[in-house]
């Protein structure tokens, strides 16, 4: 049985994904591994992951979804999500309502 191939969609290992995209040569393959694993801030503060697959042990990816990553840091957030808090406003918030709590009388 001959199984057809696809390049854009075939899994691959990071250092074959950066041969079949020129536009990532400067990109080491430890690099593609981290983008797997923990992903990269989008444009509004939310994580954003490459899809990858574990086939054998090894996490690899496809080219269709190095392209779909790139494509989902670049698209806004949803208008409809509330916007991403940092820490220190994610603290002053929580303490802000811990003071309405206690003016209240609202046990935390």
């Amino acid at each position: 049985m001959i199984m057809e191939y696809d390049s854009e969609t075939t899994p691959l290992p990071a250092q074959a994904l950066l041969k079949c995209l020129p536009e990532l040569s400067h990109v080491c393959p430890q690099t593609i591994q981290r983008w797997q694993r923990v992903g990269l801030n989008g444009r509004e503060g939310r994580r954003v992951r490459l899809a990858s697959q574990r086939v054998g042990g090894r996490r690899m990816s496809s080219v269709r979804q190095v392209r779909d990553f790139f494509a989902a840091l670049e698209q806004p957030d949803d208008p409809e999500s509330p916007p991403a808090r940092s820490p220190s406003a994610r603290k002053d918030a929580v303490a802000d309502a811990q003071r309405l709590l206690a003016q209240l009388k609202i046990p935390a």
